[in-house]
């Protein structure tokens, strides 16, 4: 049978406060994943917005590198630092078309561009278009000197960067929007895990200090009003009553203790009362006992007295006779 004990009471406020405290780190734990993963938003939004500048300039690498063969057409090769910018440039797109296809994609759902698959196409298109102009009809326009070769080549070639420019401008501005919107939703989660925190933290420790003065009380004011009742019953009090006996605890167990005081100490005063009134017997039967020893004696003497009286007479009798 479950008895709520005081032992029992303890554990169950130490269960509670534990149980308080684990909700209290946990909503810690949730503010701080919250401000984390809001900064990681913010983080890798920052990085896409480096990553879509350095596409940008690679995109004006690529044109500049094919303008400026152009402009040093008296070579008539590609030079060393042309070709590298340019190789760098599309080298750039190519390495990083995975993750602009994924940031595109990312901005058509949220909509922030209208036709992401679209300007991917574009995009690629006009890579390729490119590589063909800056390593193939350049080259030929170079080695040929063909002004009208060159021309188009430089023509496509500002048409098709204006192209890349205006698409990576497109998900910059999208990045942009979508960092702000990081920002403010990372504000957001942040003043919401706050509040939440503090209501827990308020309404947990305020149930936790209810619960122990709860507890606290239940303990306490049955043991003091004992301490009482042992002080009334030490000072002669047996008629005091005892309260809390039907408690199953230990504070039960201690009523009942005391009941058993109550009961010895009035068992003594009766066992004392009765021992007085058989004294007080005792020493009337004896007074009694006395008193009809001294009426024996008495009238013993008085026999006596009445027989030595008697022959006394006789012999006077006897005497004159």
């Amino acid at each position: 049978m479950f008895r709520w004990t005081i032992k029992v009471k303890l554990l169950a406020m130490g269960a509670v406060a534990a149980i308080v405290l684990s909700v209290m780190m946990g909503m810690s734990w949730m503010t701080e994943r919250s401000v984390s993963a809001a900064n990681d938003a913010v983080k890798d939004e920052m990085a896409q917005l480096e990553r879509l500048s350095e596409l940008r300039m690679g995109a004006v690498e690529v044109v500049l590198g094919v303008m400026d063969s152009i402009v040093d057409q008296q070579e008539g090769v590609v030079l060393k630092e042309r070709q590298q910018a340019i190789d760098h440039g599309l080298g750039l797109y190519a390495e990083l078309m995975p993750e602009i296809e994924h940031s595109a994609m990312e901005a058509e759902e949220r909509g922030k561009i209208k036709d992401g698959r679209g300007m991917i196409r574009e995009m690629k298109d006009a890579l390729a278009r490119l590589d063909r102009l800056a390593n193939v009809d350049l080259r030929e326009g170079l080695q040929t000197r063909s002004a009208s070769v060159l021309a188009e080549v430089d023509n496509q070639t500002d048409e098709l960067g204006d192209v890349l420019v205006e698409a990576i401008s497109s998900l910059y501005e999208a990045s942009r929007s979508e960092l702000a919107d990081q920002v403010e939703a990372g504000d957001a989660a942040v003043a919401t895990s706050a509040t939440v925190s503090w209501v827990t933290y308020v309404i947990g420790l305020g149930g936790l200090l209810v619960l122990l003065l709860g507890i606290g009380l239940s303990i306490t004011k049955p043991i003091a009003r004992l301490t009482g009742v042992m002080g009334l019953l030490a000072g002669g009090r047996l008629d005091v009553a005892i309260a809390d006996l039907g408690r199953t605890d230990e504070v039960g167990e201690m009523a009942g203790a005391v009941q058993v005081f109550k009961d010895n100490a009035i068992e003594k005063v009766r066992l004392e009362e009765e021992q007085g009134a058989t004294k007080l017997r005792a020493e009337e039967e004896k007074r009694q006992q006395m008193l009809e020893l001294a009426g024996r004696f008495e009238r013993s003497v008085k026999e006596v007295v009445d027989g030595v009286s008697s022959a006394a007479t006789e012999m006077q009798a006897t005497a004159q006779q």
